[in-house]
């Protein structure tokens, strides 16, 4: 149970700095060895694991607002294909064979439910882009699902998506609470509300 809500924010606010530089400075297609390749790829799946994990702890600990919670984060989600065959490790990265690329259609996520996606992830590919004015290799997003999810759908996330709801949560403020002794639930808002019984630092 977390009782400074401050301090994960603040561990978020570092690793998103951390992240940032090293996406910036990064070499994303080396040519001395297949090591510093996945080095590259440990620090991508390594942020986007961390970081899920921090905003879901925080959820569980009720230090994140109801506004926050109710956010919606946008991607692409590819429908499962190929129902008869199984999806196993040997096969997972064959996405084309289990999933239409092709047709990719908007789509939401819950933030606790991309959050889990990241956490328990079956599949995990960072996403390029290629700049060519500026001649780089743009790291633009993930495609990831969870072994639950894998199913049904594979889902594309962009990293300017995912960055926003860090601040968001970073900057995440609950003003007020109230108690519903029926349901068992407290109310977190970043509003002021007249039946307030205290604050969720």
């Amino acid at each position: 149970m977390i009782s400074n809500a401050w301090v994960w924010k603040s561990e978020l606010g570092k690793e998103l700095a951390i992240f940032d530089e090293f996406i910036h400075k990064a070499d994303f297609f080396p040519k001395s060895s297949s090591d510093d390749d996945d080095y590259v790829y440990l620090q991508l799946e390594k942020f986007f694991f961390i970081v899920a994990f921090l905003i879901r702890k925080l959820h569980e600990s009720n230090k994140l607002s109801d506004e926050l919670i109710a956010m919606t984060i946008p991607v692409i989600k590819h429908q499962r294909l190929n129902n008869t065959e199984k999806i196993a490790y040997f096969n997972k990265e064959d996405l084309s064979r289990f999933y239409d690329l092709e047709n990719g259609v908007q789509a939401s996520l819950s933030v606790i439910d991309l959050c889990n996606i990241l956490i328990h992830s079956f599949n995990f590919l960072p996403a390029f882009e290629e700049d060519f004015e500026q001649g780089q290799t743009k790291f633009v997003g993930v495609i990831a699902n969870s072994d639950r999810s894998k199913n049904k759908a594979i889902y594309y996330l962009m990293l300017h998506d995912f960055i926003n709801l860090v601040k968001e949560v970073i900057n995440d403020n609950i003003l007020s609470t109230s108690y519903n002794s029926e349901s068992g639930k407290y109310k977190k808002s970043r509003n002021h509300h007249e039946e307030s019984i205290g604050f969720f630092i």
